[in-house]
Order: structure tokens, then C-alpha cells, then sequence
């Protein structure tokens, strides 16, 4: 299963704003309060086990949103495998 799989699963799993509040702090858990092992936000980096983003995931996540009928808000300057909070409008 991939990421945004799980990421749609889990997003239907209960009510919106419950979720939305867990995912906030798992968020901040994860990229803001991580000190001095961070983890990387970006798909490609823990599907491969390489240290680089732009892999061969990013492409199957477009095609997957794409199929989805979802699309990157333009305002939203990051890759689209990036696990941030909102990048889509």
C-alpha cells in the first residue's frame, strides 16, 4: 500500500476535524519537535531508503492524485510528496 493509500484510508476512517486535530500534533511530533533526528517529509525518502526526494514515488503520486480528481494548490510551493498539513485546495 502506498502512502497516499494509507493517507486516504486513514482520512476516511472518522470525522474531519478530529482527524485533522490528531494530524496537527502527530505533524509537529514528527518535523518540528523532532531535535536532533528529524524526519524527512517526503515520500520518496522512505519508500526508497535513500536520502533523495523527486524519485520514482513522487510520479506515482501525481498519477495517483490525478486519478483521484486531486490537485496541488498553486499557492503551495513544495513537492507534491511532501507530508504537509493542507497542500491541496
Amino acid at each position: 500500500m502506498s502512502g497516499a493509500e494509507g493517507m486516504c484510508l486513514y482520512l476516511k476512517s472518522g470525522d474531519a476535524e478530529k482527524l485533522y486535530k490528531e494530524l496537527s500534533y502527530d505533524y509537529a511530533d514528527l518535523f518540528l519537535n523532532a531535535g536532533q533526528n528529524p524526519v524527512i517529509p517526503y515520500e520518496s525518502v522512505h519508500v526508497t531508503k535513500e536520502p533523495v526526494v523527486m524519485q520514482k514515488p513522487v510520479f506515482e503520486l501525481r498519477e495517483f492524485f490525478r486519478q483521484a480528481g486531486v490537485y496541488k494548490n498553486p499557492d503551495f510551493k513544495d513537492l507534491e510528496e511532501h507530508v504537509a498539513p493542507t497542500p491541496y485546495g
